[in-house]
């Protein structure tokens, strides 16, 4: 068995070369862009990060669709806004959220970053204020089993590479450790007990968890 990671970021430079509007009203203001972002998803989780946004003069957002079935979070920093959503289910209703900003100085291109689980649609669409209206610039989807291809795999190797994710985090001095893979069967991850490793990705668990803990292991499992 193979542990395969069913999480791929695609980092996508969108040139946004519209010609944005001077920002009248403001002393010592440069170019201001207006945009609405439409983020669609029906995967377990998403994430949008749009960043080089310059200064966020105004954020505003709505949930169009899914809400009541999903978490989601939207917030506006300086110089780009994240959207984050997780559904509460797996046969949960899509989740639709538009966001409308105006940016002073944005960057050009403008960089765009789009995260997704494990099945399932994800797109986005962005239009920018021009001619009176919203005009669609750019468009984006993915659809399906979110795997990096031709696949990145990593051998369990015995349990020698999850021990050295146990290192690597004990190293880092780090305040806690979360495990996500208990039943990840669909990515080959599972800590859960199986006909194939047995008991071995459990105990290794105990092991470690009581070690990072400073604590002597519970009784064994069999």
């Amino acid at each position: 068995m193979r542990i395969r990671y069913a999480v791929v970021l695609c980092i996508l430079m969108l040139n946004l070369t519209l010609g944005p509007r001077h920002a009248s009203g403001l002393e010592g203001a440069g170019h201001a862009l207006a945009l609405e972002v439409v983020f669609r998803t029906d995967s377990d989780w998403s994430l949008l990060n749009f960043t080089g946004l310059g200064r966020i003069l105004v954020g505003e957002h709505e949930v169009l669709a899914g809400g009541e079935a999903s978490e989601i979070y939207v917030t506006f920093h300086e110089g780009h806004f994240t959207i984050f959503t997780g559904k509460k289910a797996y046969d949960t209703p899509p989740v639709e959220i538009r966001v409308r900003l105006v940016t002073l100085d944005p960057e050009e291109p403008l960089p765009l970053r789009i995260g997704k689980g494990h099945i399932g649609e994800t797109g986005v669409t962005i239009m920018a204020w021009a001619g009176g209206d919203f005009k669609e610039v750019a468009a984006i989807s993915h659809e399906g089993v979110n795997l990096l291809d031709p696949g990145a795999q990593v051998d369990r190797r015995g349990g020698a590479t999850y021990d050295e994710y146990w290192d690597m985090a004990e190293e880092a001095n780090v305040d806690w450790v979360l495990i996500t893979s208990w039943n990840e069967w669909h990515e080959g991850t599972e800590i859960e007990p199986s006909l194939e490793h047995g008991f071995d990705a459990l105990a290794q668990t105990r092991e470690r968890a009581a070690g990072f803990k400073g604590i002597e292991p519970q009784v064994a499992v069999s």
